[in-house]
């Protein structure tokens, strides 16, 4: 994501909404305790979104770094 801010990369599907609502958080969050959330830090350096599909919840994401 890093080398191609802007574009959104699904990171996974999960079946129960809570869970992919759980994972954006840590993503945007992007401070320290998660073990999803020290991957997308500083905080603010990522945007993320929820979108139902047919097997349940995608998680997407994109790197903002600089640009907002």
């Amino acid at each position: 994501m890093r080398e191609n801010p802007l574009a959104w990369l699904e990171i996974g599907t999960y079946p129960a909404a809570y869970t992919a609502v759980s994972v954006a958080a840590g993503i945007e969050r992007g401070k320290a305790g998660g073990h999803i959330a020290r991957h997308y830090g500083p905080v603010g350096a990522f945007e993320a979104r929820t979108t139902t599909v047919e097997d349940g919840t995608a998680v997407r994401a994109r790197y903002l770094g600089d640009v907002r």
